[in-house]
């Protein structure tokens, strides 16, 4: 998952539900790794600043590219006779495909 889809994600999953100072501690607490709070906790408090951080770091189209690359290497690619196998990681290769365009 990228940047901007989290984004997306987390503003779905909160909406209408505390303060960007909450929800901002939320995604700080549950949702970020721990290299990425050591970056972060000065901003733990603002949500707009922590989205920020995240976009300036992990949004540039190289970054993107290199983590749906790397998903796609990391998928095993299935047999001719696994039809459900095969469809599955078809799915997977038009998805990435999409986002990467």
């Amino acid at each position: 998952q990228h940047v901007y889809d989290f984004i997306t994600d987390f503003t779905k999953s909160y909406r209408g539900i505390g303060s960007d100072q909450t929800k901002a501690l939320k995604m700080w607490k549950s949702h970020l790794s721990p290299g990425v709070k050591v970056q972060t906790e000065n901003l733990k408090e603002s949500l707009t600043k922590i989205m920020a951080y995240l976009v300036k770091t992990y949004g540039k189209i190289h970054t993107i590219s290199a983590t749906i690359l790397q998903e796609l290497e990391a998928s095993k690619i299935p047999s001719d006779t696994d039809y459900s196998s095969k469809a599955e990681y078809m799915k997977k290769l038009s998805n990435a495909l999409q986002n990467y365009l």
